[in-house]
């Protein structure tokens, strides 16, 4: 009963088979789709993706009526609009089928805020993680920068105390607030992160900065993924919700270090490693090569 709207979006949904298949084309959708403007609804009221997409919230019209300030969208656009403008006028929203009503007129609305916040996104210069790429980019050299990064990146390599699952795989994600059945406990390693080198007589320079592992002595380039992830875990990000990418990553460190430690019996007879379980024992070595056991109360 809405015809404007059924063609509109039977136009959007039409299958293109007759369309390209070149490999550019899924290298951007995999790798670049994140960057779509379309995603990115920035922080300042006065930017001018977000006006767009706060207009685009009231109705299509005021969001029709904003692009045209912002940019002036092409004569094609502009008709595209129109038509998300008339399908939108079809629907009641105080009529008896309003829930219906309200998530057609949503749909409307999304499409072409998307569209149009796309559009001026490309034209204007802006991008989703445009803050994060830029601060990526100012620290690839500045040390003090650098510094911020390894602080957020220590609590999960162990702050005091470094505390292993020994029953966890590579790359499994656990939860932060979980007790391990069986922990390996003892002395924390430390990281530092250097920045991107110059060039030299030598050897030429690149814009990678690296995390350099204490102990065991290994190294992580730090890529934006990377940091971006930390950046996330800073503001409350679970560890198990990082991409997996970087959860390897960090796996790989921990799992060598854990490795490493389960093998210096000098510091299981010290006591600063042992092993722990869930109800509070501790398994330790009272000599180098003795038989493990149950460390007394």
């Amino acid at each position: 009963s809405q015809p404007v709207s059924f063609r509109t979006l039977q136009a959007i949904s039409s299958d293109r088979r007759g369309e390209s298949t070149k490999p550019i084309r899924e290298i951007i959708t995999r790798d670049y789709t994140r960057l779509d403007p379309a995603t990115f609804t920035p922080s300042e009221s006065g930017h001018p993706l977000r006006i767009i997409e706060d207009a685009f919230c009231q109705s299509v019209e005021q969001g029709r009526s904003a692009a045209r300030q912002q940019l002036g969208p092409a004569k094609a656009e502009d008709l595209l609009l129109e038509a998300f403008e008339k399908a939108e006028s079809e629907w009641d929203l105080l009529g008896r089928e309003s829930a219906v009503a309200i998530a057609a007129v949503c749909l409307f609305r999304n499409l072409a805020g998307m569209m149009t916040k796309r559009s001026a996104g490309i034209r204007l210069g802006f991008h989703a993680l445009e803050d994060l790429l830029t601060e990526y980019q100012e620290c690839l050299r500045d040390n003090t920068r650098l510094r911020a990064v390894g602080t957020a990146l220590q609590p999960l390599l162990g702050n005091l105390v470094f505390k292993f699952n020994l029953l966890e795989i590579l790359g499994q994600p656990t939860a932060d607030e979980v007790e391990p059945l069986v922990a390996l406990q003892g002395p924390t390693t430390g990281a530092q992160v250097l920045g991107a080198p110059d060039s030299t007589d030598t050897a030429p320079g690149h814009d990678v900065p690296s995390i350099r592992v204490t102990e065991p002595s290994y190294r992580i380039p730090l890529t934006f993924d990377f940091y971006m992830a930390l950046q996330l875990r800073r503001k409350g990000c679970a560890a198990s919700s990082l991409p997996a990418s970087v959860r390897a990553a960090l796996d790989r460190v921990r799992h060598r270090y854990a490795g490493e430690l389960c093998r210096k019996q000098e510091q299981f007879v010290d006591g600063r490693t042992v092993v722990v379980l869930t109800d509070d024992k501790k398994v330790s070595l009272s000599t180098p090569g003795a038989v493990p056991g149950l460390m007394p109360d």
